[in-house]
């Protein structure tokens, strides 16, 4: 298609379409694994002959285990939405909602497109499936004050330098003191042994000066 010569409405109707065959293509290769899967036809290729289904899988089409069932259980339960869909959105609405909400879901998707002129965003859609998600599968969107974290983050940090500088001087004090003690102590050790020999020389002289008597 030369898309130069079209009118927009055109490209976007064949783009469109294009959309829609995308749809029905990804939901003819996974129903095409579903078959190797159940039928173990993948062990013809052999290379996996003696290999599982889930490496054949990623290895051959990088698809993971998890996301297979996820989209395989998708298009079992709900193969018109997945068509119409596609398998990710039908996959992750799923995953999100509980089962009575599924439809729920695409109702109101459906119900808002109704009234627009245009595709709903998919802001929009996102909007509609938090609406109707699990507890433990909700986003909570938070506004975080970054301004205040850094000046909280800046005092805290000017209190630990302050800590650190008082630690410091108080350290440098104690090394001060044990310099001043130890050299006491020397000094205590020299003064005893000045006295022990003092008291020496005193014995002698008067053992000395009690024999001349």
């Amino acid at each position: 298609m030369v898309f130069e010569q079209k009118r927009i409405e055109d490209i976007e109707k064949h783009l469109t379409d294009l959309k829609q065959l995308s749809n029905d293509a990804m939901a003819e290769f996974y129903l095409g694994l579903k078959y190797l899967e159940k039928t173990k036809r993948y062990k013809e290729n052999k290379r996996y002959k003696t290999a599982s289904f889930w490496t054949y899988i990623d290895d051959i089409f990088q698809i993971k285990q998890t996301a297979y069932r996820e989209n395989i259980r998708a298009l079992m339960n709900h193969p018109d939405k997945t068509k119409k869909y596609g398998v990710g959105l039908v996959s992750k609405v799923m995953r999100t909602c509980k089962s009575e909400a599924v439809e729920k879901v695409f109702a109101d998707i459906e119900t808002k497109q109704e009234k627009r002129k245009t595709p709903v965003s998919r802001e929009q859609i996102e909007e509609i499936i938090q609406s109707y998600a699990n507890d433990k599968a909700k986003i909570t969107k938070t506004m975080v004050d970054w301004r205040a974290m850094y000046e909280a983050e800046k005092i805290a940090h000017g209190q630990t330098r302050e800590l650190l500088s008082a630690a410091y001087d108080e350290l440098a004090e104690l090394r001060d003191r044990c310099e001043k003690l130890k050299w006491s102590a020397a000094g205590f050790i020299d003064v005893k042994r000045i006295v022990q020999k003092a008291t020496e020389l005193s014995t002698k002289q008067s053992k000395a000066l009690h024999v001349n008597v």
